[in-house]
């Protein structure tokens, strides 16, 4: 099967979508955010909301391109709102996930379900796992620094470290919800 090149339809379906992904992250965030400990699992949250339309997003543009463009778009919108870090770690797994998902020419559900994983965990890489590679940057993003401060004692707590396997299976969980609800998107594409 000869998959054709990304057309502007396609384009605009991942940058509508893309968008998307990253209200429901922003919200999330927010929403969480409102207590530490909560918000160590503010990605399988992001996991949970984020399924439908992430792999929306790869049942009606199963092309090349489709996951590295979907993490870039997410990615910039955060770095224009200062998650640099969200940015540096899309493109680094969107582009492992285009290897992925191009090597099954889109048309492995498995795949699919592996590269959203990836997106999931590029995004806590990218906003929550700085709390331990560079918890300094937590300082300039204008939090009090009572609020920074919990949020760097609260990643080193037992849920934050159970937090990163919960979003694991989540994220496996929520990809196959999405695929359920999503069928005939699937079915069209030849998917399922």
């Amino acid at each position: 099967m000869k998959q054709q090149g990304l057309k502007m339809k396609d384009i605009a379906t991942i940058g509508i979508f893309g968008a998307i992904l990253y209200v429901v992250t922003m919200l999330i965030g927010a929403v969480t955010g409102m207590e530490m400990t909560i918000y160590m699992f503010s990605c399988s949250f992001v996991a949970l909301f984020s399924a439908p339309f992430y792999m929306l997003i790869m049942a009606k543009v199963h092309k090349k391109g489709a996951v590295l463009m979907t993490c870039a778009i997410v990615g910039v919108l955060w770095a224009l709102f200062g998650g640099v870090f969200v940015l540096l770690w899309m493109l680094i797994l969107g582009i492992v996930g285009e290897v992925i998902a191009s090597k099954t020419q889109y048309q492995n559900y498995k795949a699919l379900t592996v590269t959203f994983v990836l997106y999931v965990a590029a995004y806590y890489l990218g906003a929550l796992a700085p709390l331990y590679y560079y918890s300094s940057y937590y300082y300039t993003h204008g939090y009090s620094e009572e609020a920074t401060q919990g949020l760097i004692n609260a990643a080193h707590t037992t849920a934050a470290y159970v937090a990163v396997p919960v979003m694991l299976v989540v994220s496996v969980l929520a990809a196959f919800i999405a695929k359920k609800m999503l069928r005939k998107h699937f079915e069209k594409a030849g998917l399922v």
